[in-house]
């Protein structure tokens, strides 16, 4: 879901549990002038405990909507920097998955110009360091990055 869209339900919620506190407050108000304490569909010394449960709660869900949830996503300036202490022929390898998500162990190894065995060492150190994963498909393996990284 985008910020915009994030922002603009997190905003509804907040307006809808307003006024529905507003509209218990006048509530209680004429109930109070009228004399009629007990009289209500909710005894008043309720209300502010359910109130205040439901404000919690609005809470809660306002903040996962807008914080608890968004992963922590590089940018592109501390991309480039973690890209520069990589070694050229991974960084070409790690670029290319950026680009394509997943690619072939045989596609890297044409669009780098890499051997099949140079691609396979190099694919094989970035497993192993925990950045790609490789799954096995017919006779090639298709890299991905890995959850972790």
């Amino acid at each position: 879901m985008e910020d915009e869209n994030k922002a603009f339900i997190a905003a509804v919620i907040v307006g809808v549990f307003v006024m529905v506190v507003s509209f218990t407050a006048l509530y209680v108000q004429n109930e109070i002038t009228t004399g009629n304490l007990c009289g209500c569909v909710l005894p008043i010394q309720y209300l502010i405990p359910l109130l205040g449960s439901v404000g919690f709660i609005t809470g809660v869900i306002v903040y996962h909507m807008t914080h608890a949830r968004e992963r922590a996503k590089p940018q592109d300036k501390d991309l480039e920097k973690m890209l520069a202490l990589v070694p050229e022929e991974e960084r070409k390898i790690v670029e290319l998955i950026l680009k394509n998500k997943e690619i072939s162990q045989s596609k890297i190894g044409k669009e780098t110009g890499f051997s099949k065995v140079k691609v396979h060492r190099i694919v094989k150190k970035l497993h192993s360091m925990g950045i790609v994963e490789i799954k096995k498909k017919g006779k090639t393996n298709i890299v991905s990055f890995s959850k972790q990284a």
